[in-house]
């Protein structure tokens, strides 16, 4: 579609680990941002479905056409992306999920066969390591696996990360090819938490890349943004999930109007982005959220 969505048939599915579906998707007219963490919204068929309905672009707003039940959106990483090679070849793309309870992605791709349908945003991704930076930091925890996958197997050569992976058990573990060095050390229940393993290098001639839990990455990025103060060109944050999910989005919407007058505020004197940022994030700690 030329609107930025793309519908998607399955592939194939298979386990990478224990607790970590692949799901391959062939889809057409797809093109990567060229973020080794780019992430989109996936649409997973409402109930009663059996193909999500892709909505259509106005004035840059989704639009669903009258009574038609609206799919579920989630945003996910992509893992890797194949352009089709020949003229009857698709373009594929490979989306890591992380199995657990609850929910409406995972569940999906546990049970996912060739042929089921789901639809695909363009992406965009925030993993633009500066030239100057001598190596990278590059932290996550099971969520975050795809893009630090895709991070370490697109380091070019003569470059260098340290990594860490926090994850359920050794049985989680993953093999990653690359041209650069990476060094993993992974993470298991009990370790020291990702906040802590930043607090513990001199990151200041790095790049550093951190994903997971909303709040410890919240930790992360006032630490290197506030106590280190890093250019904003210097890290890069993203919270992925939050525990008891509904339940956080239930008391923020209590606050929402306050949170969002907070950053409008900022916006209007001239705030750029991490001002803004800074300015919710307060809001979120003085709310309890």
């Amino acid at each position: 579609m030329s609107n930025g969505l793309f519908p998607a048939e399955v592939i194939g599915t298979r386990h990478v680990t224990p607790l970590m579906i692949r799901v391959t998707l062939g889809l057409d007219g797809y093109v990567s941002s060229g973020a080794a963490d780019e992430y989109f919204k996936m649409f997973f068929p409402a109930e009663g479905q059996r193909e999500p309905v892709l909505p259509e672009v106005v004035e840059g707003r989704w639009v669903y056409p009258e009574g038609v039940p609206e799919p579920v959106l989630r945003t996910y990483t992509v893992r890797r992306f194949t352009p089709g090679t020949g003229e009857m070849d698709v373009d594929t793309m490979d989306v890591d999920f992380v199995v657990h309870e609850g929910g409406v992605a995972a569940p999906w791709a546990m049970r996912a066969r060739p042929g089921d349908r789901v639809g695909v945003s363009a992406a965009h991704g925030l993993h633009r390591p500066p030239r100057e930076a001598s190596w990278q930091l590059i932290v996550g925890d099971a969520t975050a696996l795809p893009a630090i996958g895709r991070i370490v197997e697109e380091l070019p050569a003569g470059t260098s990360a340290t990594v860490y992976a926090q994850v359920a058990g050794p049985a989680e573990r993953q093999e990653f090819d690359t041209r650069g060095q990476a060094d993993i050390t992974w993470l298991y229940p009990g370790d020291i938490g990702l906040p802590e393993v930043v607090r513990r290098h001199d990151v200041r001639d790095a790049y550093v890349w951190a994903a997971g839990e909303a709040a410890a990455m919240r930790a992360i990025r006032k630490y290197l943004r506030h106590d280190l103060r890093l250019p904003a060109d210097g890290f890069a944050t993203l919270g992925y999930w939050r525990p008891a999910a509904e339940e956080w989005q239930r008391r923020f919407e209590q606050v929402a109007p306050d949170v969002r007058a907070r950053v409008a505020v900022t916006r209007e004197r001239g705030g750029d982005t991490e001002q803004c940022q800074d300015e919710f994030d307060a809001a979120l700690e003085a709310a309890g959220l």
